[in-house]
Formats: C-alpha cells, sequence, structure tokens
C-alpha cells in the first residue's frame, strides 16, 4: 500500500508530499518501486523503505500508484491513492486614498480592492460599510465609488468570492468625513 503524510491534505501548492510504498514482500526479491500519476513515473526508490519525495506540485486533483518490481521483472500497482493540492488563498488590501483636508460631507470615497488571485478565480468583490454591502465590482482593477456619502466615522472592507463559493476579506479601513460648511 501507500502511506502519504500525516496530514490528509488538501495540500497547498506548491506543495511538497513524502509517498512512502508500504511492501510486504512475501518472500520475493524487491528490486524496486516506481511511483507514478496517471501513468507517468515520477520517481523511483530501489532500497527499503520505499520513499518519493515529490517537490513543487501544483494545483491539481490526481491519484498517486505505486508499481512493485520483484522477481524476474515481475510487477505489481498498489492501489490508487487520491491527492488534493489547492491554489493558496488569494489576498487583497483595500485601498482607500484620502484627499487632501480629507472627506467633506456629501462625498465621493472612491475604493479599490488590489486583489492577488494567487492562481484562483475571482468572481466579485463586494465593498462593505461595517458589513453592509454598498456595492461590487466582477472585474479587476475592483473598485467602487461610495457616492454622496454623509459626515460619519466609520469602518470599509472588501469581501473577495473565489474558487467554490470561498471568502476572505480584507482587513478594515477608517473612514472619517467631516460635515460639510452651512451656506
Amino acid at each position: 500500500g501507500l502511506r502519504l503524510p500525516p496530514s490528509q491534505g488538501p495540500w497547498v501548492a506548491p506543495a511538497t508530499l513524502e509517498i512512502e510504498a508500504v511492501v510486504d514482500g512475501k518472500g520475493n526479491t524487491i528490486q524496486k518501486v516506481q511511483f507514478l500519476e496517471g501513468g507517468a513515473v515520477l520517481g523511483e526508490d530501489a532500497v527499503a523503505p520505499f520513499v518519493f519525495r515529490w517537490v513543487g506540485v501544483s494545483a491539481r486533483s490526481t491519484a498517486v500508484v505505486a508499481r512493485l518490481f520483484y522477481e524476474e521483472g515481475a510487477s505489481l500497482d498498489s492501489s490508487p491513492i487520491p491527492i488534493l493540492v489547492v491554489n493558496p488563498k488569494p489576498t487583497a488590501v483595500l485601498n482607500v486614498p484620502v484627499p487632501n483636508g480629507g472627506w467633506v460631507a456629501p462625498t465621493t470615497v472612491a475604493m479599490e480592492a488590489l486583489v492577488n488571485a494567487n492562481g484562483n478565480v475571482i468572481q466579485k468583490v463586494q465593498f462593505l460599510e461595517a458589513g453592509v454591502v454598498l456595492g461590487e465590482d466582477t472585474a479587476a482593477p475592483y473598485r467602487f465609488d461610495w457616492v454622496g456619502v454623509s459626515a460619519r466615522n466609520t469602518r470599509v472592507a472588501a469581501r473577495v468570492f473565489y474558487g467554490d463559493g470561498a471568502v476572505i476579506e480584507t482587513a478594515p479601513t477608517q473612514v472619517v468625513v467631516s460635515a460639510g460648511q452651512p451656506p
């Protein structure tokens, strides 16, 4: 059989997996063990313990098989073991440039979410005030102009939707809008 590292995944790309073939030779001479993905040889080991260190594994859903060679070229394949390697989570920072002199009501607060997708598909970015959705953008650059903002001291953030329904949120950014001068 095959044994993976204690963590059964999913692993985060670029992953390093140490895969061990647990072999009971039953009296046969073991020549080597090959480790295969989809029929392609990833590596082999001719000395027990039969271990393969797979370095830099990219995001994928795959399976690995150990092929045991014994006696006069006879071989036997293990059952495949599933391996899931995922992209790292995206990262995002909310950029809210403060105009010279600060914001004075009524004003427009321009926001941009700077998103590093890390290989993930980004579905959309929502822009929030105190957890309430103000607007969203579905294409980079992810921007939103919050128009007609009245005097307030609040926090805004961006929520990034990626992959299969996964979400990350930026750290909150403080927005202070002072009252305008009466006529």
